[in-house]
């Protein structure tokens, strides 16, 4: 990966936060370490996560984990990133729901659920 280090400007910052540049908001949430004023402009309500397996890697089939506002921004920055086609993309979609910290009993006994991982994923292509 070739992202380098790279000091953000008032001006990039407020882009990334509004999301009006998609490409440099996808940039900014693949880096590895922020500054305490990067880190407000972390563009949650506008990152997705993506699954990728790049071809010519092999055996070695590594999934790589990238943050995008959308696939073809998702896309865009593999191609820049990494030297190699995709040869599989999907979206991690994580459900969160809520559980109640009181047993819930059916005639004095707990009702078991098949446990959920709580993580779908939808291929793209």
């Amino acid at each position: 990966m070739s992202i380098t280090v790279r000091l953000w400007s008032d001006e990039d910052l407020e882009k990334i936060k509004s999301g009006k540049d998609r490409k440099l908001a996808t940039v900014f949430m693949n880096v590895s370490t922020f500054r305490a004023r990067e880190i407000v402009a972390y563009p949650y309500h506008l990152r997705k996560e993506y699954g990728v397996i790049l071809k010519g890697m092999g055996d070695d089939e590594q999934v790589i984990k990238v943050y995008a506002t959308d696939a073809n921004t998702a896309k865009w920055f593999i191609s820049q990133e990494y030297n190699a086609p995709i040869e599989a993309m999907w979206e991690v979609i994580t459900k969160i729901r809520t559980i109640s910290p009181h047993k819930s009993s059916s005639r004095g006994r707990a009702r078991t659920r098949k446990p959920s991982t709580g993580t779908s994923i939808r291929g793209l292509k």
